[in-house]
Order: structure tokens, then sequence, then C-alpha cells
């Protein structure tokens, strides 16, 4: 507020005196109205009355918001909260079990292609067949000379299979990741304000399931 000098050669009338020609004493910055003492004294006061008022309405809402905080009013709230939560720790759990059984495969898979175990146990098993009849036919003394010529052919070829490498040698295999989307693969949809109500909290996820082949083999 500041007040005009009363020498001023141009006088300003108080609004509010309106239509009774009132010297203005001085003026309001905030509402650019001139107002005489009387009014100048009203228009303060009504400043001050609105002015408790905004206080009041503040001190309203923060002793609602104790309160609430308080008495639990939450409660559906973090009810609703929690379900989302576990959904995405029931998520996390199926998505790290997935990627564990993905993997095994992957690693199993990748063993079997080099292992030479199983080539050589093949081998072995065909040679003790031939080690029974061998022995069989010594001991009965009744084979001939077909006998003699299809044991050396298979011995024989034990002999090359035995130095062959395995296919995976031949042709190594390659291995082929699928990309996951980590940035959009789980979602969460919130309604607008507009559309909210009081009872039930308006965010529903959209989880998606992790990709049941992550991996794939070519030979």
């Amino acid at each position: 507020m500041t007040a005009r000098s009363m020498s001023s050669t141009a006088k300003t009338n108080c609004r509010q005196c309106a239509p009774k020609p009132v010297t203005a004493i001085t003026s309001c910055k905030g509402c650019s109205e001139d107002f005489c003492r009387k009014h100048f004294n009203e228009h303060r006061d009504q400043l001050s009355n609105q002015l408790h008022a905004v206080i009041n309405q503040h001190d309203n809402i923060l002793q609602g918001l104790q309160q609430q905080a308080a008495s639990g009013t939450n409660t559906s709230r973090s009810q609703r909260a929690n379900q989302l939560l576990q959904q995405v720790e029931q998520w996390k759990t199926n998505a790290i079990q997935q990627v564990m059984r993905v993997a095994k495969d992957a690693t199993d898979n990748i063993e079997r292609l080099f292992n030479t175990e199983i080539q050589l146990q093949e081998l072995r098993e065909r040679t003790r067949i031939i080690t029974k009849e061998l022995r069989h036919q010594e001991e009965s003394d009744s084979f001939v000379e077909t006998d003699i010529q299809r044991w050396t052919k298979q011995l024989e070829e034990i002999k090359i299979d035995a130095t062959r490498p395995l296919p995976s040698e031949i042709q190594p295999p390659r291995m082929e990741f699928q990309s996951i989307p980590w940035d959009s693969i789980i979602k969460i949809h919130s309604a607008p304000p507009c559309t909210q109500t009081t009872n039930q909290a308006q965010a529903t996820p959209t989880i998606f399931k992790p990709p049941h082949h992550l991996l794939h083999y070519y030979k």
C-alpha cells in the first residue's frame, strides 16, 4: 500500500464512495483500487478475512490427511497395490524358472552334441556282441570261413567308426538367441482421474509371460 500525497493537484476519488465525491487517500497494489480511509480499512479487513479462510482450509485439509493416515483409510489402496506387487513377484519367479529351464535345455543339448561317450558306448556294445559270438564259436569249434570274413568286416567297421569325427565336429552347430523386450515386457495401465472411483483402484497390470523358446539350435 502507498499513500498518495494530499497536496497532489489531480485528486482521485474513492471508488467505494461513488457517486459521492470523497477524495481517496491511498490505493491498493493488489486490486489497483483507490480508497478513502474508511473504505481502505474495510478493504484490509476483507483481505484479512479471506486470508483466515485460506488458513482454515489449509488446516482442515492437513488435519484430514493426518486422520486418513492414522485411521488406515488407505487400506483398500494398499491391498490393491500389494496384489499388483504379488503379481509382479509371481511373474518374476515364473520368468526365472523359464529362463533356467531353457538354459538347462541348451546346456544338455550342447553336451549331447559334443559328448563322445554316447558314440563310444555304442561301439563297445557292438564289440561286446562280436566278443560273445567269437568265444562261443571258438568253444564249439563250429565256425567256417564266412564267419571269419563276417567278423573281420564287422571289426573293421567298428575301427573306422571309432576314428570317425562326431557330426558336431564336421559341421559345428550354431546357436541363435532371441532378444527379450525387457523395457516393455510389463506394463501398468492407469485409468484417467475422471473415471476413478473411491472403492476401486484403477490400475491394472498387463503382465506378459516369458517366451518358452529363447534359444534355437541349428545343426
